[in-house]
């Protein structure tokens, strides 16, 4: 069954497959006109050993299976190429037209097997081929037209036709076999040249087409791949902007730079993330924070690189510029770090605050040409956020310094003013006895509530109750009373402070008034006397004029006198 449909014209041999349309359909040709001459060939043998046709002459009785043989077996060798197919079964159509032509003469079928032989030319072979037969078949016709007529052909051979020694019987016959071959030819070039062209312009739609699939592909291809980027892009920048908004929230460096590199490795899928800060002497870019087992021990063991070495990080922070490496096991400048083997893209990206580099970060991926430009600028945005945090951090702590430096002298301040008011008022004290409560025989409790000044004790409120505790309310409204009560007692002590000084301004001027009015050394002196001795802690009062050159000493008892 095999066999059967290897042979048939529509099964094509494995060695044509992928070749033009046009072979093909000249493959399907020959396969059908040697398929068809098998058939007939093997047809004239059963029927002339049946004795159902005689045998035309003697010799065919071997001449036959032999041409029997060659063209059974042209047909069945598929695989031999196709011009040593096609060439032998041409010859063989015109051996045998030559031979009925000398059997025949003129009137007989050699005639139509010379059509034939020049058409089945030009459809296998194109308009070279059509050519050539025709070539051949009119040389034939004129070598067997001379020599018959002339007598170089044999007697012996039976032609038929008693006017055939007569060359001028052979031009009627010549002129109608050329019109004949003329026309075949036209036609054949004509029907398979269109052929041709009808498959060439079909086999142009069909690469157009393909080359349409391929470009639509192609389309469809770098579209897929652009919204990949752009799908990647959008989730790098939400990430960044996620990790900005957590920079701004966080104000202590340890916890923002190890918060940084853990939301990079995760959002960004890397590999390593760390930041380096450089030191005091501006040397060496110290690590501060890395993701994962290795970069905590590289955090612990203080980890260190040179600012302007032939590591990433040192190239980036002393050229205040990113740095990429591509195929880390192909870069030049890049810190070999046994501690992260697989690295092998790395973006090293600097931290610069008022045009300075005070750090930068590394970006390690495991996979080469991770990162490109784009990623630059992506990336590049989380050093200028964390510049700014770090920024915001060191003032915020400034801040803070210069409020607790506030504070103190606040504190400072208010311990000296009240210490001096209590010193000058005593101890002050107000004391409230419910004449009800005194009946009761209910035990007493003793609560102690301070009265607190700007985080300064100032006193306190002592409350006798029949109940061990305050309820929340109560301990709510004593709270603000106390409160009230600080509020209210540094405004009476700043309001003392103030009648003080005013009182001491008032007394200063009335003394310049009377210094203005004494005109003499002597009064000037005696108004000095009179006015201090009002002081209540003076007991004495001396006062010496000093000449410009003498000296003044202190005595054993601490008086000062003059030398």
């Amino acid at each position: 069954m095999n066999f059967l449909k290897s042979i048939l014209p529509s099964t094509i041999p494995p060695h044509l497959i992928g070749e033009t349309d046009q072979q093909i359909a000249k493959e399907r040709i020959l396969q059908t006109i040697l398929l068809a001459a098998s058939l007939m060939i093997t047809g004239m043998l059963f029927m002339t050993s049946t004795s159902i046709v005689p045998l035309l002459s003697p010799i065919s009785k071997y001449l036959a299976p032999a041409l029997s043989l060659i063209v059974v077996t042209l047909t069945i060798m598929r695989k031999l190429p196709y011009i040593a197919r096609v060439v032998p079964a041409l010859i063989l159509i015109f051996a045998i037209g030559f031979g009925i032509f000398l059997l025949q003469g003129i009137s007989g079928a050699g005639i139509g097997f010379f059509i034939v032989f020049t058409i089945i030319a030009g459809a296998l072979l194109g308009p070279k081929g059509n050519a050539i037969s025709l070539i051949i078949v009119i040389a034939a016709f004129l070598s067997l037209a001379f020599g018959i007529a002339k007598g170089i052909i044999p007697s012996s051979i039976p032609i038929q036709e008693p006017n055939v020694r007569d060359l001028s019987s052979w031009m009627g016959t010549f002129f109608l076999m050329v019109i004949a071959l003329a026309a075949s030819t036209m036609t054949t070039v004509t029907l398979f040249g269109g052929l041709d062209n009808a498959l060439t312009r079909l086999t142009h739609q069909v690469s157009l087409t393909d080359e349409i699939q391929i470009e639509k592909d192609s389309l469809a291809l770098r579209v897929q791949e652009r919204t990949e980027r752009l799908d990647k892009r959008a989730e790098q920048l939400r990430a960044i902007a996620d990790i900005s908004r957590s920079l701004s929230s966080i104000l202590d460096q340890e916890i923002m730079f190890q918060k940084v590199v853990d939301l990079l490795q995760e959002r960004m899928d890397l590999y390593y993330a760390g930041i380096f800060i450089i030191e005091e002497t501006g040397q060496f870019a110290i690590l501060k924070a890395g993701t994962g087992k290795a970069g905590r021990q590289m955090v612990s063991s203080a980890h260190r690189l040179q600012v302007g070495g032939t590591s990433m990080i040192g190239w980036a922070t002393s050229n205040r510029m990113a740095k990429i490496a591509l195929d880390v096991g192909e870069e030049a400048v890049r810190f070999d770090n046994p501690l992260l083997p697989e690295t092998r893209s790395e973006l090293a990206l600097p931290i610069i605050s008022r045009e300075n580099a005070i750090g930068a970060i590394t970006i390690q991926s495991a996979q080469p040409n991770a990162f490109d430009k784009d990623d630059v600028l992506i990336f590049q945005g989380v050093a200028d956020s964390l510049s700014v945090a770090l920024e915001n951090a060191r003032l915020f702590q400034q801040t803070q310094e210069d409020l607790n430096e506030i504070r103190l002298l606040n504190q400072q301040y208010l311990q000296e003013s009240w210490g001096s008011f209590m010193q000058a008022s005593s101890t002050l004290t107000s004391e409230f006895e419910n004449p009800l409560a005194l009946k009761s025989t209910e035990p007493v409790y003793q609560q102690t509530i301070p009265i607190t000044l700007r985080n300064q004790h100032v006193g306190q409120i002592v409350l006798e109750t029949t109940e061990d505790g305050l309820s929340q309310e109560d301990q709510q409204f004593i709270d603000a009373i106390s409160a009230q009560t600080a509020l209210s007692l540094e405004s009476a002590r700043l309001l003392r402070e103030t009648q003080r000084q005013a009182i001491q301004e008032e007394k200063i001027n009335e003394i310049t008034t009377q210094f203005s009015n004494a005109f003499d050394i002597k009064g000037v002196l005696q108004t000095a006397l009179r006015e201090l001795s009002q002081l209540p802690s003076v007991s004495e009062i001396a006062v010496h004029l000093v000449p410009p050159e003498s000296q003044i000493e202190t005595s054993d008892n601490g008086n000062e006198v003059l030398k």
